[in-house]
């Protein structure tokens, strides 16, 4: 079978990963090709803008859907859209309180791929264009 990713050879036995299962585990196509879907449809999500802008928004502090809304320059439609999908696919979650619904990041790990991906892009140099 086909392996998604293997350690490199410089890179030390159980290196550097906070998840339950290491980064340096080989994934194989048949076994995880449920778990490497969802993966998929979880980096499509935030691949959109406006859902990254909301996640943003959310890793900061829980907020409703005018808040968000505005914060992202769309419609309340369109951001309750928006965070119904990501509440599918377990990126964002809401609690009501009163009449209200506030949304907030469903838990740290979330957090945590946002914040890596912030420091991998701001590692990145200027691209030319």
């Amino acid at each position: 079978m086909p392996v998604f990713y293997q350690p490199a050879a410089t890179e030390p036995a159980g290196a550097a990963s906070t998840s339950a299962a290491p980064l340096g585990t080989a994934v194989s196509a048949g076994a995880d090709a449920v778990a490497i879907a969802a993966l998929a449809e979880t980096f499509r999500a935030l691949g959109d803008p406006t859902r990254l802008r909301i996640a943003f928004a959310l890793a900061r502090e829980p907020r409703c859907v005018g808040d968000l809304a505005e914060l992202a320059s769309v419609s309340e439609a369109a951001a309750s859209q928006h965070l119904r999908l990501l509440r599918a696919l377990r990126i964002v979650r809401g609690h009501r309180a009163g009449k209200q619904v506030y949304y907030h990041l469903e838990d740290d790990h979330v957090r945590e791929l946002l914040t890596v991906a912030l420091g991998h892009y701001a590692e990145q140099p200027a691209a030319a264009v």
